[in-house]
Order: structure tokens, then C-alpha cells, then sequence
């Protein structure tokens, strides 16, 4: 199978993956109230998502090579497939107890098997395609933008057409189809290992803590934190600012809510489509977003009197500006280690950044919505964004040496290369 059709599977899967993710939050809930299941609980169901994919990333990206990874990707999405099938088991059960482990399981295997495939395809990227990474990345995450903000659209039709169990059947069977494709479809990697290679791997073990000694690799990874924290941030406190500030009712927020992955989608298309310096552009893209905090309520320190389409405008510019760290900071990473270590730990490099970069995505997706809630209760929903991009700024300066480390990093390994060749 040629690489770009391969690619063009796997984005399918990673959609897949992505519309599971966000499957269940139309009609879930209200299913979890007939037993009696608290909201509390209920967020703890949730969280179980990105707590199974925060493992798997670090697990998988620790173990993943050249040689396990199909295997890897086609397993990430049966796993997926099994815990989308756990939901449509609820409807066998009446006890609580039964309702709730069941339901923590499906969570679990879901954002489990999810970042099992997801991880090793993050690192096919820079393997396969070097010089159009940043392209491919962007491709990617339109995609995945796509199925987080059309996954609760999806199941609602579906549940609709054939009730609670039928869009958890529907998804889990793609994910399976796919999986089969993947496992006798895509060609297997057979190369073997000399005594001496596997000797020379076993004393250059690298690990997670070899890659983050570097403290612009740091930097970068929390860029990405930092990012996935703001994305999250607005979830559980948005709709209610709408409704208290501008009597938006809750059915009609989610229109508003949709125009930051949206405008998302539209930045993902744009990088895939130029060139750019992609440090540059990551710094001009947490600088922006940071702003756009501090013009989201607005904040009272401002004297800007709250209007509902200066808050529009801030989080139409923060969906748009916050897609280039999302989809640069990885390709970045991969040439930061590239430079850094020899070409025969490249793989592993970019396996272990590939585990980082998924793990770290699945805490951000974890804490946002925490940490808003929990300063929510004590501070106002404009204050609250200012404490964001007060953080985000000092992100933003902890990145400005990357932006030169990097150039200067690069013109020495020009220059070593030239001297080789002579």
C-alpha cells in the first residue's frame, strides 16, 4: 500500500478515534440520571477518557519501534472498538454498581485504545514523510478538530435513527473495519536487528527523562500543555457566562461554543498550505492566544463594558491563532532531538516525543476543565481568562530562546555536516 493512501487510512482511523472521544456527551448524561449517577460522578466517568490515554501514551511511546508499529496501531483501535462496545451492555444491567463499572471500563479502554493508535501514528509522521511533517500535522489535526466538534453531532443523529446503543455499535464496528485493514493491508516492516544493533540499542537506552533534560525540548512540550489547557478551559464555565452575562440559553451556546474549533479547522487548512519558521510562528501563536484571554470577558481592568460579539471576535481569533502551536510543536520537537542526537536514536526520539506529546494532551484535556471549574467558584469567568493568559505569557517568554536556540542549533549542524563532507 503506497504511503499517502496508508496516510489517508490512518487519518480515518484518527477521526474515528476522534468522533469516539466525543460520542457520548449529548445523550450519555441524561441516561446516567435514570440511575441516579451524580454529576460528580458523572465527570469522573468522563475523566476516565484521557486518564486511559495519558498511560497509553507513555506506555506506547516507551515501547514503539519501527517494527511493532502497525501492530500498535491496529490494536489501539480494536481496544477502542471494545470499550465503544461496553455502552450498549448497559442496557442489560439495572443495578448501579453494574451501571457504573461498566461505564468507567468503556471510558477507560476508549481513550486507552485511542492514544495506542493515536501515539504511534503521530510518530509515522516525521518518519515517513520528513520534509512535509508540519503539512501532514496539519492535515491531521483539522481532521481531529473535525471529530471533536462533529462526535456529539454524530451521536446525536445516531441516537436518534436507533437509540443509546446503536451510534456505540456503528463507531466501534468502523474502528474494527479499519483495525483489519490496517493488520493485512499495510506492509510489514521485517527488518531484523543484528546481535551488534540490538547490543548498540540496549546501551543507548533513552527515555523520557534523557529528551526532557534539554530545556528547550521542555519549553516546547508546555507549549503544547499550556495550549491544551486553554482549549479545555471554557468547557464547563462557557455556557454558564453566556447565560448569566448575555442570556444566551444553554441549547443555544453550543453554536457559539463551536466557533473555536471552527476558526481551529481554518488555521490547521492555512499552515498545511504555507511555508512558515516554525518557532516564529509557535511564538506568535501563544502570544495571540494569550492576548485573546484577557479579551474574552473582558477583564473589568480593562473598562470594557462585556458585549457578546467582542467575546465572539477574542475566541474566533483564539481558535485560529491557537492551531499553529498545535500543529508545529511536534515537528518542532522532532528536529530539536534530531539535532541533538545521533541519527541511529532518531527512531526513538521520535517515539518517545510522539508518547510525550499524546500523553501530555490527555492531562491538559484532564485539567482544563478542573482548574476552571475550581477557580470559577472564587473568581468571576473574565478574571478567571486573565489568570490564563497570565500564565500563557510567561509561556510565551519561557519560548522566545527556542525561537534562536534552534537557528543557532541548526547552522552548527550545517556546518559539521559540510566538514564531514570535506
Amino acid at each position: 500500500m503506497k504511503a499517502e493512501l496508508e496516510f489517508a487510512l490512518l487519518n480515518a482511523g484518527n477521526l474515528f478515534c476522534c468522533l469516539g472521544f466525543s460520542l457520548i456527551a449529548p445523550f450519555y448524561p441524561a441516561y446516567a440520571k435514570e440511575y441516579d449517577v451524580s454529576n460528580s460522578i458523572l465527570g469522573l466517568i468522563f475523566g476516565m477518557n484521557p486518564i486511559g490515554g495519558m498511560l497509553a501514551s507513555l506506555i506506547i511511546g516507551k515501547l514503539l519501534n519501527n517494527s511493532n508499529q502497525k501492530t500498535f496501531l491496529y490494536l489501539g483501535l480494536i481496544i477502542q472498538a471494545i470499550g465503544q462496545f461496553q455502552f450498549p451492555l448497559l442496557s442489560c444491567v439495572h443495578q448501579y454498581e453494574y451501571f457504573l463499572t461498566l461505564s468507567f471500563i468503556g471510558r477507560f479502554l476508549s481513550g486507552f485504545g485511542g492514544c495506542t493508535f493515536l501515539t504511534p501514528f503521530y510518530a509515522y509522521i516525521p518518519q515517513k514523510f520528513p520534509e512535509t511533517a508540519a503539512q501532514k500535522m496539519a492535515i491531521i489535526e483539522f481532521f481531529s478538530s473535525f471529530g471533536y466538534l462533529a462526535g456529539a453531532v454524530a451521536g446525536s443523529i445516531l441516537y436518534e435513527i436507533g437509540g443509546f446503543y446503536f451510534p456505540f455499535l456503528i463507531f466501534g464496528s468502523a474502528s474494527i473495519f479499519i483495525a483489519l485493514i490496517i493488520k493485512f493491508g499495510f506492509q510489514e516492516n521485517n527488518q531484523i536487528l543484528t546481535e551488534k544493533q540490538q547490543q548498540i540499542q540496549k546501551d543507548n537506552q533513552i527515555g523520557y527523562f534523557t529528551i526532557l533534560k534539554d530545556f528547550s525540548v521542555l519549553a516546547q512540550f508546555n507549549v503544547i500543555f499550556s495550549m491544551c489547557l486553554a482549549y479545555s478551559y471554557f468547557q464547563p464555565i462557557f455556557a454558564i457566562f453566556f447565560q448569566d452575562q448575555f442570556d444566551v440559553p444553554p441549547v443555544d451556546s453550543g453554536y457559539y461554543m463551536s466557533l473555536a474549533p471552527f476558526s481551529y479547522c481554518l488555521g490547521a487548512i492555512l499552515i498545511s498550505r504555507i511555508k512558515v519558521h516554525k518557532q516564529i510562528a509557535i511564538l506568535i501563536g501563544i502570544g495571540v492566544v494569550a492576548i485573546s484571554e484577557f479579551l474574552m470577558g473582558p477583564d473589568p481592568l480593562l473598562g470594557i463594558r462585556p458585549q457578546l460579539h467582542l467575546t465572539m471576535i477574542a475566541y474566533l481569533i483564539f481558535g485560529f491563532f491557537i492551531a499553529l502551536p498545535y500543529v508545529l510543536t511536534l515537528p518542532s520537537i522532532t528536529e530539536s532531538l534530531e539535532l541533538r542526537f545521533e541519527k541511529k536514536d532518531h527512531e526513538k526520539c521520535i517515539c518517545l516525543a510522539s508518547g510525550l506529546f499524546n500523553s501530555i494532551l490527555s492531562i491538559g484535556e484532564q485539567l482544563g476543565p478542573f482548574l476552571s471549574g475550581l477557580i470559577a467558584e472564587h473568581l468571576e469567568f473574565p478574571r478567571s481568562c486573565s489568570i490564563l493568559g497570565i500564565y500563557l505569557i510567561m509561556s510565551t517568554v519561557l519560548y522566545i530562546p527556542n525561537v534562536f536556540q534552534n537557528k543557532f542549533k541548526a547552522q552548527r549542524a550545517k556546518v559539521q555536516n559540510f566538514d564531514e563532507q570535506l
